[in-house]
Parts: structure tokens; C-alpha cells; sequence
């Protein structure tokens, strides 16, 4: 007995699976992470929609995986009870605490009104 499906499914090589794969990855986390923003300002669980969306999404794309890690970052902060300085540390790409740092190594300077 031969299988009808079987013989179409050996017509299509890697790279189409690959295709079909990134594509039901994007539309199934696309749509997780979406209603995870809508969950924003409805009730429901925003906090943990949102990370499960990036995480499905991360499995295909750099950005999610990106994304993920700087929610990651917050929601570790957040827990431990940290405090951040400004709320853009959490996005910024520069090191933690390097311009507390270089504001320790140099002193004050003077002001000088002009004469």
C-alpha cells in the first residue's frame, strides 16, 4: 500500500522546511507576544504572555533572543529588589554603573563665574 502523502512530502527539500518552519515560529509567537501587549491593559497575565511570545520567537530571530534577555535582566532586577537610576538603563547597551565609576575617579570641578 503506498501512502499518498508520503510521496508529496519527498518533493520538498530542507530549505522549503526551514521556510515553513520560520514561518509558523513567526505567526505563532507574532500572535502570543500581541496578546501579550493587549493583556497590557486588559486583565490577564501581560507580565508572562509577553516573555512566552519573545521566547517562541527567540527560537528564529537575534532580536527576540535580545529582547528576552534584557526582560530577563528587569524581571531579575525587579525580584532581587534593585533599584535602577534611570529607566533607560534597562535598554542601554552601555556597561552598568560605568559613569558612576568615572563620576568617583574625578572630582567635583570648580565653577568659575566670568568676570
Amino acid at each position: 500500500m503506498r501512502f499518498p502523502i508520503k510521496g508529496s512530502v519527498s518533493g520538498w527539500n530542507l530549505d522549503n522546511l526551514k521556510a515553513v518552519r520560520r514561518v509558523v515560529v513567526s505567526v505563532i509567537g507574532a500572535t502570543v507576544l500581541l496578546i501579550g501587549v493587549a493583556l497590557l491593559v486588559l486583565p490577564g497575565p501581560a507580565f508572562l504572555v509577553i516573555p512566552a511570545g519573545l521566547a517562541i520567537l527567540a527560537t528564529e530571530y537575534a532580536w527576540a533572543r535580545r529582547w528576552l534577555r534584557k526582560a530577563r535582566q528587569v524581571a531579575t532586577d525587579v525580584v532581587s529588589g534593585r533599584e535602577r537610576s534611570a529607566p533607560g538603563d534597562a535598554f542601554s547597551s552601555t556597561d552598568r554603573g560605568e559613569d558612576q565609576k568615572r563620576a568617583a575617579e574625578c572630582p567635583e570641578q570648580e565653577t568659575h563665574e566670568p568676570r
